[in-house]
């Protein structure tokens, strides 16, 4: 094999190493539309117990992109809040 089959391609280097790789204002999105979609989350129940188990586990590591720790901490707490919610009506 010669150097060049070996060669991963990782995309553009970022020129300003500085930039973060994300955008803060899209994680923020993602974050509100998860906390939406667990909200309307009411009679028809979408989610079972093992997607309200992979979205508990997901939210925060998406949060943890969002750099003011207070905003962070407020939409880990409201999704907090939906996904004992959800867990209430599932064992209903």
């Amino acid at each position: 094999m010669s150097d060049d089959e070996l060669r991963f391609d990782f995309g553009e280097v970022p020129a300003d190493p500085d930039k973060p790789l994300f955008d803060p204002d899209e994680i923020r999105e993602d974050c509100l539309a998860l906390i939406a979609e667990a909200r309307a989350n009411v009679a028809n129940l979408v989610w079972d117990a093992g997607r309200l188990k992979y979205n508990r586990i997901l939210f925060p590591h998406v949060a943890s992109w969002i750099p003011d720790e207070q905003e962070r901490a407020q939409l880990c707490f409201e999704f907090a809040q939906e996904c004992d919610r959800i867990e209430s009506l599932l064992a209903a």
